[in-house]
């Protein structure tokens, strides 16, 4: 796992992000992230290796939820060090992502 800036952890969706910074949703793989616990340094502490940023950010009283947007060309360096087992079929941001 990696610790991924607060200010990464946005509540925009992954299609606003990419036409935000002229980004292609292709250029990612997508990740959901769930943590059972309420301190965001938590769930910033339990992010994908590689991850540029987190959207679709969603807190309760005990849990957050957000997708990781890994930039396919760091794909590479995420297999080498977390346990998701990413791996070229994995489906496409676009097919993740609810409008």
């Amino acid at each position: 796992m990696a610790e991924i800036a607060l200010e990464k952890v946005l509540t925009i969706s992954a299609r606003d992000y990419c036409e935000m910074y002229g980004k292609s949703l292709d250029q990612y793989i997508a990740v959901g992230i769930h943590v059972q616990h309420y301190l965001h340094e938590i769930f910033a502490q339990n992010t994908p290796e590689g991850t540029e940023v987190v959207v679709d950010f969603a807190a309760s009283k005990y849990s957050m939820d957000g997708t990781a947007l890994i930039p396919k060309d760091k794909l590479k360096k995420a297999r080498e060090n977390t346990g998701y087992g990413l791996s070229d079929s994995s489906p496409k941001a676009e097919d993740t992502s609810q409008g």
